[in-house]
C-alpha cells in the first residue's frame, strides 16, 4: 500500500505543482478536500518569454514546443535549487512561489533575486546553444514582488477542485514583468 500511494503521488507531481500535490496530501480523500487556507509571507517571481504569440506565428509548433520545454527544464532546476516552488505554468510563463523559511540560509528574497539572476546566465547559454544550431533566440521578462500570500483549494469536489496562491504578491510580480519590456 505504500509503495502504490508513493507511486500515485510520484504521478500526481508530474501533473501539479509542489505546492498543490503537498495540499491535496495533507488532506483525507475519504473526509473530503480541506477547505483551509495557509497564509505566509513570501516572493513571488513571474518570468514570461518576450513575443510569445509573435514566435508561435512565425515558427512551426513543434520548433515551439522544443522551445518551451528546454527552456521550462531549465528554469525549473534554477527555481528547485533555490528552494523555489513553481504554482503553475501559464503558456509561457511561470509563475513560482519562495516562501519564507528560517531553515534556510537565505531569506525568500534573497532565492528569488539570485533565481532571476541566474535565470538571465543560463538564458545567454540557451541562447548560444540555439544559436550554433541556427535556431531563433529569445528573451524573457522578469518581475519579483514580496508580500503575505494566502494558498488553499478552491472550487467544490462537486465541479471542479483547484488550488489557488492569492495575493499581491503574484499580482504585483506579473505587472512589474511587463514593466522589464522597457528596461530589457
Amino acid at each position: 500500500a505504500m509503495t502504490r500511494e508513493l507511486s500515485e503521488r510520484n504521478k500526481l507531481a508530474t501533473l501539479l505543482s509542489d505546492h498543490a500535490v503537498e495540499a491535496l496530501s495533507k488532506n483525507e480523500y475519504a473526509v473530503g478536500i480541506d477547505s483551509g487556507v495557509e497564509t505566509f509571507k513570501g516572493t513571488a517571481l513571474v518570468t514570461d518569454i518576450r513575443n510569445f504569440t509573435g514566435m508561435c506565428e512565425n515558427y512551426e509548433p513543434e520548433q515551439i514546443t522544443d522551445l518551451l520545454n528546454e527552456h521550462f527544464a531549465c528554469m525549473t532546476r534554477i527555481f528547485t535549487a533555490n528552494n523555489g516552488r513553481i504554482y503553475k505554468y501559464i503558456g509561457d510563463a511561470i509563475e513560482v512561489v519562495f516562501a519564507d523559511n528560517d531553515d534556510l540560509e537565505n531569506k525568500s528574497f534573497e532565492r528569488a533575486f539570485f533565481s532571476a539572476v541566474e535565470m538571465l546566465e543560463a538564458l545567454k547559454e540557451i541562447n548560444q546553444k540555439r544559436k550554433d544550431k541556427n535556431l531563433f533566440e529569445y528573451k524573457i521578462g522578469i518581475g519579483l514582488c514580496y508580500s503575505s500570500m494566502s494558498s488553499g483549494s478552491i472550487g467544490s469536489l462537486e465541479t471542479r477542485l483547484d488550488y489557488a496562491i492569492l495575493g499581491d504578491a503574484l499580482k504585483n510580480a506579473a505587472k512589474l514583468e511587463s514593466f522589464s519590456k522597457l528596461n530589457p
